[in-house]
């Protein structure tokens, strides 16, 4: 199975994370599902990225701790797959 056409890169301090296209091909429909741990504002639903492009979103952990990882799904993946969730580097 080849890797997801999507990374989630840390913020360098703070809570602002971004969703970025790693592939070479628009992608559509693009929506990241509530996070299993913690709080998502700013979610992508239905967003398109272009390759190179990302979207900023907010992520901050609960009472529960902190999530590994985001659920995302896209046009031709509407499974939805897992993105591991990096710590902020700061």
């Amino acid at each position: 199975m080849n890797p997801p056409p999507l990374d989630i890169e840390p913020p360098a301090r703070g809570v602002r994370y971004r969703l970025r296209n790693t592939g070479d091909v628009t992608l559509t429909q693009v929506t990241m599902q509530e996070a299993s741990r913690g709080f998502v504002k700013l979610r992508p639903q239905d967003a398109t990225l272009g390759p190179g492009a990302s979207l900023e979103f907010v992520y901050s952990p609960g009472q529960g701790g902190r999530a590994g990882e985001l659920l995302v799904s896209w046009s031709t993946q509407p499974t939805p797959v897992p993105l591991r969730l990096p710590e902020p580097l700061s």
